[in-house]
C-alpha cells in the first residue's frame, strides 16, 4: 500500500466490493462512511493525499477485502432432513448516527413451534445530516417496507410478512391516522401502510434489533461472518413471528403509546403531527387538572 493514498485510489478500490444481496452490509457501510469522510477531507480533489488517520482506516478495509475472498456464504442453510412449511419474511429496520440499515430474513417452520431463519437481503444508506433521528428511523422503515414487498413478490408461497423497528416515536406515527400527521411523516406512513398491513408491523427493543449493527460505528468483518447474529438473525426467530409476539420480543404497534408526561419524547413525537388543539376543559378537569394544549 502506498505511503500516501489519494481519493481516486481509495474510491477505486472500495468500489470493487461486489455484494448484491447485502450479506456484509454492516461492514460495507463502513466503506460508505469512509468515502464520505474522505470526500469532505480533501474537498473532493481526486489526487489530494488523505490524512494519516484516514489512510490507516482504509488500509484496514483493504486487508478485510483480502480476507473476504476466502469466506464463503451458503446459498441455502435449510436442514435437508426435515420438511419445511409456512415460509415467512421478517424485515428489521433501524437508523443511527451514521447510517440506516434494513435486513430481510426468510423464516421456515421446520417442526412444531420450531423455525429456521436465513438472511436473504439487506441494504444501507448514509444518513442526511439535517434530519432528526425519528425521521431517519421513519425513512428506514419506509425503505424496509419496499424491500419486504419486493422480496415477497420475488418468492413463491409466502404466508406472512413482518416489518420491525425499534423506535417508539416512529411506531407512534405509523399507528396514527395519517390525517393527523405532518406532510413528511404522512407521505412515508401512507406508503408503509400501503405495502404492509398494520397487523404486520411491530416494535422491538433496541438490543433485539439486528439492523442496529452498522448504524452507529464502523463494524469489523467479524460482525457479518457466517454464524454471526447479523447473518442468522436474533436467536428468538426460532420461535417464529407468532411465538416472538407471544413471548414479548415483538409488540404490535397499535399497543405503542407515548404519554404527554414524558416531555422529551412527547416533544419529538409532536414534531411529526400536523398541528395543535385544545382539549375540552370538562375532559381535562376530571382529575383537577388545568386545561392544556396538546398536539393532535
Amino acid at each position: 500500500v502506498p505511503k500516501q493514498l489519494t481519493l481516486r485510489q481509495v474510491l477505486s478500490r472500495g468500489a470493487q466490493v461486489f455484494d448484491p444481496l447485502g450479506l456484509v452490509t454492516p461492514w460495507k457501510t463502513g466503506i460508505k462512511i469512509l468515502t464520505r469522510e474522505s470526500l469532505n477531507s480533501v474537498n473532493r480533489e481526486w489526487d489530494e493525499p488523505l490524512s494519516k488517520d484516514l489512510r490507516e482506516r482504509w488500509v484496514k478495509k483493504f486487508w478485510d477485502m483480502q480476507l473476504l475472498k476466502e469466506i464463503g456464504f451458503k446459498r441455502c442453510t435449510l436442514p435437508l432432513d426435515r420438511p419445511t412449511k409456512n415460509p415467512s419474511l421478517i424485515c428489521f429496520c433501524d437508523a443511527g448516527k451514521h447510517a440506516k440499515v434494513q435486513v430481510v430474513y426468510l423464516l421456515n417452520e421446520i417442526g412444531k413451534g420450531k423455525w429456521h431463519s436465513q438472511i436473504i437481503y439487506s441494504k444501507s444508506q448514509l444518513v442526511q445530516p439535517n434530519k432528526t433521528l425519528p425521521n431517519m428511523e421513519l425513512d428506514s422503515l419506509n425503505t424496509g417496507a419496499e424491500l419486504l414487498n419486493k422480496c415477497c413478490n420475488s418468492l413463491p408461497d409466502i404466508t406472512r410478512i413482518c416489518l420491525v423497528g425499534d423506535s417508539l416515536i416512529t411506531s407512534y406515527w405509523v399507528a396514527k391516522d395519517t390525517i393527523s400527521l405532518a406532510t413528511y411523516q404522512r407521505n412515508r406512513v401512507s406508503n408503509i401502510r400501503r405495502l404492509v398491513k398494520m397487523e404486520n408491523i411491530f416494535h422491538c427493543k433496541g438490543e433485539e434489533n439486528v439492523s442496529d449493527i452498522g448504524t452507529k460505528i464502523e463494524e469489523p468483518l467479524e460482525a457479518v461472518l457466517p454464524g454471526s447474529p447479523f447473518n442468522t438473525g436474533p436467536k428468538w426467530l426460532e420461535l417464529g413471528i407468532g411465538g416472538a409476539v407471544t413471548n414479548g420480543y415483538l409488540a404490535p404497534i397499535q399497543n405503542i403509546t407515548i404519554s404527554p408526561s414524558n416531555n422529551e419524547m412527547w416533544s419529538k413525537a409532536s414534531d411529526g403531527l400536523v398541528g395543535k388543539c385544545t382539549w375540552p376543559d370538562e375532559l381535562l378537569m376530571l382529575n383537577n387538572e388545568s386545561p392544556e394544549t396538546y398536539p393532535i
